[in-house]
């Protein structure tokens, strides 16, 4: 199953779901709409439940992150991604840590939703 996500808008929140399965191209996919929608509806901040099937390796979670520059991607948003699933989650926290890398702070991994509301000030 392709990677499918939904779309809502809490006020200025951006709420997004991913399930299904995701590849590399449905990343880069996923992340332009994301960083389109901020823009185009003003967002100041992400909150991003991830219940995907993730396929991507390691040097293809290293490209999604090169391609937020390429995307011209508003680092000054806040993304809060939660995964509460251990096995999936790593794969997240590396996205996490490369972006960190890259200097990009305002995005991190949580296991619940709470945790990811309170760190994204709503």
């Amino acid at each position: 199953m392709k990677l499918h996500y939904d779309y809502q808008k809490e006020d200025r929140l951006g709420v997004f779901r991913l399930s299904g399965e995701k590849s590399l191209e449905d990343a880069l996919e996923a992340w332009g709409k994301i960083g389109s929608s901020i823009l185009n509806d003003g967002l100041k901040s992400i909150l991003m439940f991830d219940d995907s099937v993730s396929h991507l390796k390691p040097h293809e979670v290293l490209e999604v992150v090169k391609h937020f520059k390429k995307i011209k991607f508003p680092y000054n948003v806040k993304v809060a991604i939660v995964d509460p699933r251990p096995s999936s989650r790593s794969n997240n926290s590396f996205g996490e840590t490369v972006a960190h890398n890259r200097m990009w702070d305002l995005i991190s991994v949580f296991k619940d939703e709470v945790s990811a509301r309170t760190w994204l000030g709503e």
